[in-house]
């Protein structure tokens, strides 16, 4: 039952423009709290999607995709809704596609939520720390796949005066540091505070921490936080100790549909859409070697391991450049002199892995080679 006046603004984006049936549920879920759905598409979406989304909004606006959600959320506050009446809203809720679920009901976060003295909320935030790619550091924020805004935010005139003054973004790390990180900062120089339902449920357990925490810490939130979402980076190769712990604990403690889950993470990979790690590419690199190797020990290799493991493959060893006494099952690549058909997982971060290819490559042919399809551009 809606017990506030609430606006929900859903940004969609997907290459091929479908509508996977988790976006339907997310939507019919949203129902249970908000009383109007604006959708905007970045791109395109396909007739059976426009369909899917006409069922849950009138009005659904298709833009060309610039400037990522920040771009679509410029228009849509200054285009598409100048002339709204915000003060007859309590609420307005944007949110987007980058996660599954919810694994809880809505007004139950909503409730909980609006027992806090705040003025803002989302459901996770980035503590301020240097990127791990590129150094440089990001301040810390409320990530911006879920904000919701009480009436004295987005009827003061700050507020608006946000998206006519922000450009639009012309890249990820821009976007990051010109909407995500600057509008949590902004709104709190205009006299608002806002807050987080991680910091709720789980206060500064992850305070000082580099990392993102629904990834790298994505079952503890899910099981310890009432974590309502799950995001779909969370869901892949490289971070797959948390991610089978999640896909396992969603099947046997909640009503949530897995299948929600697979059949999208499937025909992203058949799309060739799934980055760093395919499982389509992983398992036909895998079939045509007869030994595997993991170049790194770390967080990422250990995960890639784990995957391999649960899919019926060994590992033959980690390769590392320099070796600690107390990591098992690893050799220094110095020492190592790789068979013809032996193949090598590079198991590392986007910042390494062309280093680790460039030194790779001069002792093994390029076939007996698995690089992570990393987007080297990308600084965040």
């Amino acid at each position: 039952m809606i017990t506030k006046k609430r606006m929900g603004i859903f940004i969609f984006y997907d290459k091929y423009g479908i509508v996977s049936s988790y976006i339907e549920y997310l939507l019919n879920s949203m129902k249970e709290i908000l009383e109007k759905i604006i959708i905007v598409i970045n791109g395109s979406v396909n007739e059976e999607g426009n369909l899917i989304f006409h069922k849950y909004s009138d009005e659904v606006y298709v833009r060309q995709n610039i400037g990522y959600d920040a771009g679509a959320l410029k228009d849509t506050f200054t285009v598409n809704l100048k002339n709204e009446s915000w003060e007859v809203w309590d609420e307005v809720v944007i949110f987007n596609d980058t996660f599954y679920g919810p694994l809880v009901p809505w007004d139950y976060i909503f409730n909980q939520m609006d027992e806090q003295d705040i003025d803002f909320w989302g459901l996770s935030k980035w503590y301020g720390a240097k990127s791990a790619y590129d150094g440089k550091m990001i301040a810390e924020h409320i990530q911006s796949y879920f904000l919701v805004f009480s009436t004295r935010v987005i009827t003061n005139p700050g507020f608006m005066k946000f998206w006519i003054d922000m450009d639009y973004p012309d890249a990820y790390r821009t976007a990051i540091e010109s909407y995500e990180a600057k509008l949590t900062n902004y709104l709190k120089q205009l006299g608002f505070s806002g807050s987080t339902w991680m910091e709720k449920q789980c206060g500064d357990k992850y305070k000082g921490e580099a990392s993102v925490v629904y990834t790298e810490h994505g079952y503890d939130l899910i099981r310890e936080g009432q974590f309502p979402v799950i995001k779909k980076r969370a869901i892949s190769i490289q971070n797959w100790n948390e991610a089978r712990k999640i896909l396992s604990y969603v099947q046997k403690n909640t009503d949530y549909d897995l299948q929600f889950i697979l059949n999208h993470l499937k025909r992203k990979d058949d799309e060739g859409e799934i980055k760093p790690f395919s499982a389509n590419r992983m398992k036909k690199f895998l079939l045509q070697h007869d030994k595997v190797f993991i170049y790194g020990a770390g967080r990422i290799g250990q995960a890639v391991a784990c995957y391999l493991k649960d899919n019926g493959f060994t590992v033959q060893a980690f390769l590392v450049t320099e070796r600690n006494d107390e990591q098992e099952n690893v050799i220094e690549y110095k020492s190592f002199r790789p068979n013809d058909n032996d193949g090598i997982i590079i198991g590392v971060g986007r910042k390494y892995c062309r280093e680790i290819y460039n030194m790779l490559i001069k002792d093994c042919p390029e076939r007996n080679i698995l690089m992570p399809e990393y987007d080297l551009s990308q600084s965040v």
